[in-house]
């Protein structure tokens, strides 16, 4: 991890007490806690200079005067649903070490024994650190996803990613070590994907068994049946899209399997985003199932692929589901959206609902879907689908044309609703494997606009301008708030002193005291 912050450090590595420490203690967390915290300070471009010597004893201090006695070492034995695996980055001219990723485990964490061993988390890179790479880096990438890399004596090879994970250029690498399943045996337990034949699709449903969730209880599939959705008669719009149901019975054996005290009336949700076997989506509780043979109840939308895993995991509780009533699901309306745990922000505050009517929304599936292939989607295919998401990522380019066209013709203007509709196509891109522009079709959208750029866009390139709408004054006023705590917070001697009428006459017996709340902050 040290070596990779550059040879400012790498020399004094070898002519400190480093090497010594690593003789003399066994102690893994101790080491740990030195060489993590003495990376994040090397890295710092303050630190360039950094006395590694020094920070060492100093770091030995703090280990053992406060570490072992904070709250943060009683929190790190609780993290009983977190993992540590390696960390690694790959730039075109060099491989990054980072400190252990700190992570939720999900389902194949929890299967693979010892998965700090035999997983890592690797991050692709250019040399300046963004994620965004050129159609000339993307051969680079592809040699890693089809080759693996070695580290030591460890071969570690593509295994897969989750779903928020590809736009950032993060992918799980898994070692087959000798007497460890191999990944076809890993891939074959994770579930039957051969039913979807459209390349993206296939490839979206496999990060499924990747999503962080927390294992709760086992429910036999003897007490789950499936049952239809609801529908527009039409059969345009579901009302329930990735929502099923549970019974009250059930939802309390979950909660108490993650340590909910429901007998003494502990917080019990109704509603939770879970993922059981195959299917992802929300379950929101029904009494009337106590008792019944069948207590959990899932939709066909619900259903993504085939696999015998029974074990409830739960990603998030304490939800909020939207009606069934109206000619359109609100969550279609809103954004295209369903109810298999997408987030929203609920403000009850009279005072910030619109007075104006809602526009008319748009037709989020009214786009052309793909035909899917006549055989078994491959490795090969999936890895095409990666390369293609990886070099046409233009979600952020795209979002920030849209913020300058908003500001520079109107939210309601022709061209800022038809980039919004292709925004929206961006970003689901994911899954059909198909974008809503192409390069030359991108130029001409940046060419609708000025050449100038408001304040709040911070960009140095253009000549800048301050608007009069809402985000240009929220941008100022925060900016002027900013240099007013940089000044406040400052150690030149024109920072503001403390006003000594304030003190409590007593307040030199509470210092230790306060010193000690302070540290286990």
């Amino acid at each position: 991890m040290l070596n990779s912050a550059g040879c400012h450090i790498y020399h004094q590595i070898i002519n400190s007490d480093i090497l010594e420490l690593l003789n003399e203690n066994n102690n893994d967390k101790f080491i740990y806690y030195i060489f993590e915290r003495l990376r994040r300070f090397t890295i710092l471009p303050e630190n360039i200079f950094l006395p590694l010597q020094y920070e060492l004893s100093t770091l030995k201090n703090s280990y053992y005067d406060f570490y072992l006695d904070s709250t943060i070492y009683e929190m790190d034995k609780t993290w009983i649903n977190y993992v540590r695996i390696p960390w690694f980055c790959f730039t075109p001219t060099r491989l990054i070490v980072k400190p252990f990723k700190f992570m939720r485990s999900n389902r194949v964490f929890r299967y693979i024994p010892n998965v700090s061993q035999s997983m890592s988390l690797v991050e692709f890179r250019d040399d300046t650190g963004s994620a965004y790479l050129s159609k000339e880096l993307v051969p680079f990438l592809k040699h890693y996803l089809e080759n693996g890399f070695w580290f030591g004596n460890r071969h570690y090879i593509y295994l897969h990613h989750a779903q928020s994970q590809v736009r950032q250029k993060q992918f799980y690498f898994y070692c087959e070590d000798k007497g460890k399943m191999t990944r076809e045996t890993l891939e074959s337990w994770m579930g039957n994907f051969d039913d979807e034949k459209l390349p993206a699709k296939n490839t979206a449903r496999r990060t499924q068994p990747f999503s962080s969730t927390e294992e709760t209880i086992e429910i036999d599939k003897k007490l789950v049946d499936i049952i239809p959705d609801l529908k527009t008669s039409d059969g345009k719009y579901n009302f329930t899209d990735g929502v099923g149901q549970i019974s009250s019975d059930l939802n309390d054996m979950i909660h108490k399997s993650i340590g909910i005290n429901v007998e003494k009336g502990e917080y019990v949700s109704s509603v939770l985003q879970i993922r059981y076997g195959g299917c992802k989506g929300t379950i929101a509780i029904n009494p009337q199932l106590n008792g019944k043979k069948k207590q959990l109840l899932i939709r066909p939308s619900m259903n993504k692929f085939k696999c015998e895993h029974q074990i409830l995991e739960l990603c998030k509780r304490s939800l909020r589901l939207f009606p069934e009533q109206g000619s359109r699901p609100h969550v279609s309306e809103i954004s295209g959206s369903d109810l298999d745990g997408d987030e929203y922000t609920v403000i009850w505050d009279p005072k910030l609902v619109p007075t104006s009517s809602n526009p008319t929304p748009y037709e989020y599936n009214s786009e052309p879907s793909l035909k899917p292939i006549n055989r078994v989607v491959t490795p090969h295919d999936r890895l095409n689908v990666i390369l293609d998401i990886c070099e046409q990522d233009n979600l952020g380019r795209l979002s920030n044309i849209h913020l300058v066209l908003v500001d520079q013709l109107d939210s309601n203007s022709k061209e800022t609703i038809s980039l919004a509709a292709g925004l929206s196509q961006e970003l689901d891109s994911i899954k059909p494997g198909q974008h809503p522009y192409t390069s030359s079709q991108i130029k001409d959208i940046v060419n609708t606009a000025s050449i100038t750029r408001s304040d709040f866009m911070q960009i140095s390139d253009y000549e800048v301008y301050q608007p009069q709408k809402i985000l240009g004054k929220l941008f100022r006023s925060a900016h002027h708030l900013n240099d007013t705590f940089k000044n406040a917070l400052s150690n030149d001697s024109n920072g503001i002193s403390l006003d000594r009428n304030f003190l409590h006459k007593c307040y030199e017996e509470y210092i230790d005291f306060v010193q000690s709340l302070y540290k286990r902050y």
